[in-house]
C-alpha cells in the first residue's frame, strides 16, 4: 500500500488540505474561513473514486482541526456536494443545524409601514444598540456577553467579531415611532453583474414579537437594500425557525438553496 501524508496549507482565509503521495498531490479538499476560527466552509475537492483511504484521511484531518477550534463546518448543498456531505458524516461529523436560503428581486416591493424606520449606529447610540441587541438575543446561548466591558469596548469587539460578515456601516437599530424595537445587520456583495443585499441578522425585542412586525421590518429592510443600490435580496434562516419561514413566504421570497452546519 503506497504511503501518503496529509498537509494543510493556510493562505489568508483559505486552507488547502492535500494528500501527498510520492511528492505529488493526489487528492485535496479546499476550505475557507467564513468567520475565523468558528465557521469553516467546504469549497472544492478532488480525489480518485477508488481511493477511499485518501478521501477519508482528508476528512479526518479536517474533522480534527474543526474539533480543536470548537468550530462548525458548513456546506451549501447541491447534487454534487451531497457526496462530500455523506463522506463527512461517515468520518466523524454530525449535523448540527440546517439553513434555507431565500431570494427575491427588489424591483417591485410593498411600501413599508410608515411608522417604522432605521437608525444607523453612531457613537452616541452604541449603548442603546448593545442593550437592544442583547435583549433581542435573550435566551440565545450564542448571544454575546459584556463580560465587564463598557458598552463602547463591547461594540468594538462585536464589530471585530462580525466584520467578515457585516460592514460596520450597515448596522442599524429598528425604530417604531422612534422607539427602539430591533436590530438589523446588512451585507452587500457583487453577484452576476448585479449588487445583492443580504440581511445577515434581524432581531426583534421579545415584547414586540407575535404582532406581525417581523413581516413589516423585513419589508423595510428589503426597501432599504434597494435604496442602497441592490437589485436582488438573499436571506436565510434555520429550518426550525417557523416564524421567519413564514415571513419569507408572506414577502414572496423563493427558496433557492440549503446549507448544512456540521460539528465534529
Amino acid at each position: 500500500m503506497p504511503q501518503f501524508e496529509i498537509i494543510a496549507t493556510e493562505d489568508s482565509s483559505q486552507i488547502l488540505y492535500e494528500a501527498i503521495e510520492d511528492g505529488v498531490c493526489v487528492a485535496h479538499i479546499l476550505t475557507r474561513w467564513v468567520l475565523k476560527p468558528k465557521l469553516l466552509q467546504i469549497g472544492g475537492w478532488d480525489w480518485q473514486m477508488d481511493r477511499t483511504d485518501l478521501r477519508d484521511a482528508l476528512c479526518q484531518r479536517i474533522r480534527d482541526d474543526v474539533r480543536s477550534n470548537d468550530a462548525e463546518l458548513f456546506i451549501q448543498l447541491s447534487e454534487t456536494r451531497q457526496v462530500i456531505y455523506e463522506v463527512l458524516l461517515a468520518n466523524g461529523f454530525w449535523l448540527n443545524s440546517e439553513k434555507l436560503l431565500f431570494e427575491r428581486d427588489l424591483d417591485t416591493l410593498i411600501t413599508p409601514l410608515a411608522t417604522l424606520s432605521l437608525a444607523k449606529i453612531s457613537e452616541l447610540m452604541i449603548p442603546n444598540f448593545i442593550d437592544c441587541f442583547q435583549a433581542c438575543n435573550e435566551g440565545d446561548p450564542d448571544s454575546l456577553d459584556l463580560m465587564g466591558q463598557t458598552p463602547a469596548d463591547f461594540y468594538v469587539a462585536f464589530i471585530s467579531t462580525i466584520s467578515d460578515l457585516h460592514d460596520p456601516e450597515l448596522v442599524y437599530l429598528v425604530l417604531l415611532e422612534d422607539e427602539e424595537i430591533g436590530v438589523l445587520l446588512f451585507r452587500l456583495e457583487e453577484y452576476q453583474d448585479a449588487r445583492r443585499g443580504l440581511i445577515n441578522y434581524l432581531g426583534l425585542l421579545p415584547a414586540c414579537r407575535g404582532k406581525g412586525l417581523g413581516v413589516e421590518i423585513h419589508r423595510l429592510a428589503m426597501w432599504h437594500l434597494r435604496e442602497l443600490g441592490c437589485s436582488i435580496y438573499l436571506g436565510s434562516t434555520t429550518t426550525d425557525n417557523l416564524p421567519m419561514l413564514q415571513v419569507f413566504e408572506i414577502n414572496h421570497c423563493s427558496p433557492v438553496a440549503r446549507q448544512v452546519f456540521l460539528r465534529a
